[in-house]
């Protein structure tokens, strides 16, 4: 209960950090901007390769649990860790995140455009606070990497109930959480 408790408390301060000092996100987009050249990582192969890989990494998710799955009805037995409860857990993660959260509530409904369409950056829309909905674009014409971040934080390692240290459950969740972030820098510095 306490860690879920620290986790709501940073989400709530990230959350009246934006709302207080929306142009945080405008700082760091520009960062990764420049007038004469664009987003200047956009075309870097390791952000490519990074950005391209991720659907890969999803349905690599996707064919884990099938094979956990038929394993498991096969063998009776779990493959490494991933027993029933594992398994209807990676289906729902994957499903409520970037299915269901990201592409069919945020991505349809909320209307915010990238930071490449934005006027900051010579694109023909205007910037929109990051909690604030907008009329910028319509239906899934503008947003785009929400779905990427939710992808990449699925973590299918050890959990804090499973039978390992402390230190491997909280590098676990910090690698994910790493490389979420690294994911979600990669979407702002494509031109997509």
């Amino acid at each position: 209960m306490k860690q879920f408790s620290i986790y709501l408390g940073v989400a709530a301060l990230a959350s009246a950090l934006f709302l207080v000092a929306p142009e945080i996100d405008l700082a760091t987009s520009r960062l990764f901007y420049d007038a004469k050249g664009g987003f200047v990582l956009s075309d870097w192969p390791p952000v490519v390769v990074l950005y391209r890989a991720v659907p890969l990494i999803s349905w690599g998710m996707f064919i884990l649990v099938g094979v956990g799955a038929a394993w498991l009805f096969l063998l009776d037995r779990p493959l490494w860790r991933l027993d029933r409860k594992a398994l209807v857990f990676l289906v729902v993660s994957m499903a409520v995140a970037p299915g269901l959260l990201a592409n069919s509530l945020l991505k349809d409904h909320w209307g915010r455009a990238r930071p490449v369409q934005v006027e900051a950056f010579g694109g023909p829309h205007r910037f929109t606070p990051a909690p604030l909905s907008a009329a910028e674009c319509g239906g899934n014409s503008c947003r785009g990497g929400a779905a990427e971040a939710t992808r990449t934080f699925r973590r299918p390692g050890p959990g804090p109930s499973d039978s390992v240290t402390d230190a491997m459950c909280c590098a676990s969740h910090l690698s994910v959480t790493l490389f979420s972030k690294i994911t979600r820098v990669t979407r702002v510095t494509l031109r997509l």
